[in-house]
């Protein structure tokens, strides 16, 4: 249900574009039809999910091991790889909504739009706009393909994850910096193929933090001799729910703190034409240098992960 759906929100920047000529009310009005028909076809798709979860039940006879709120902070006491991998978790959380929070917006205005006469390219808009959603999809699908041997050949699930975030974040400041130059600018493929590497490095990194999340539940049942898989997970969620509700209302505080303004009509920049080189830096900046930031605090804090294949051994001897 959610490749589906991820597939379909692929088009609907495109769908918008091309819808707002046809109305009066222009990009508004095609957004306020496009948006609402795809919450409803995503809201179907996932009802349709659900019908297909089963769970059992298990019942049990004890209550001695009941969970409490403050076994949460006893985590981060007790289990010293939850507490660097979990705030490891909240830098590097964020490195995909920063990523492409201003993508589009950058897209548009650098490759777009002409400031000169103010006219926007439609036809190249929309294609870009879908390169860019098509940059969340298929490279984090290579990723994940190509994540298995990537491990192999390193050895170690956490120096994966670690070598990603160093490679990701030397693309985002490179980003940047040939944003500074003035290089970005001149083609969009430039942006698309460091946005390509960053996200399929994403996409690696996705498996082996997979396997060290896995690997803190087991280390609490090995060091404390108590199955706290659950509360770790819940933490874990917990984390990121939140960086999803302060990411957006950080973004929003972002654009209008550099003056980003648009007309809800046209969908056209209303703002002074004479800023938008500094506001295209400041977008790179949102997509580039913080994420280049986020990467090296992550990749600090992992190199504390206390687990390694000695560790390894002696957990899984004890299971």
């Amino acid at each position: 249900t959610m490749i589906i759906s991820t597939v379909a929100a692929v088009a609907l920047t495109p769908v918008i574009v091309m819808l707002q000529s046809k109305l009066d009310g222009g990009y508004q009005a095609a957004y306020n039809i496009v948006m609402p028909a795809f919450v409803i076809c995503f809201g179907l798709l996932s009802l349709i999910g659900w019908f297909f979860v089963r769970e059992k039940y298990v019942e049990s006879d004890s209550d001695s091991d009941n969970v409490k709120l403050t076994d949460i902070f006893r985590l981060f006491k007790e289990n010293p790889p939850f507490r660097v991998f979990t705030s490891a978790s909240v830098f590097v959380g964020f490195m995909w909504t920063f990523l492409f929070a201003t993508a589009e917006y950058y897209v548009k205005y650098a490759y777009c739009v002409d400031f000169s006469t103010g006219a926007l390219d439609g036809g190249t808009y929309a294609l870009l706009s879908l390169l860019v959603s098509l940059m969340m999809v298929l490279p984090t699908l290579l990723g994940t393909f190509l994540a298995t041997p990537v491990i192999r050949a390193i050895g170690d699930p956490m120096k994966t994850q670690r070598a990603m975030l160093v490679i990701e974040g030397v693309f985002c400041a490179i980003m940047f910096v040939l944003q500074i130059t003035g290089i970005l600018a001149m083609s969009p493929w430039i942006l698309f193929f460091l946005m390509f590497v960053i996200i399929t490095a994403m996409g690696i990194e996705y498996v082996p933090k997979e396997i060290c999340s896995m690997e803190v539940m087991d280390y609490n049942i090995y060091a404390n001799k108590r199955d706290r898989c659950a509360q770790c997970n819940a933490a874990s969620r917990f984390v990121s729910k939140m960086q999803g509700a302060f990411a957006t209302g950080i973004i929003g505080l972002m654009l209008a703190a550099i003056g980003y303004e648009v007309d809800s009509v046209t969908g056209a920049f209303a703002g002074d034409p004479s800023i938008m080189p500094t506001m295209l830096t400041m977008f790179i900046a949102i997509m580039g240098l913080i994420p280049a930031i986020l990467a090296f605090i992550g990749y600090l804090i992992l190199r504390h992960y206390p687990i390694d294949d000695s560790m390894r051994e002696k957990m899984k001897s004890c299971k």
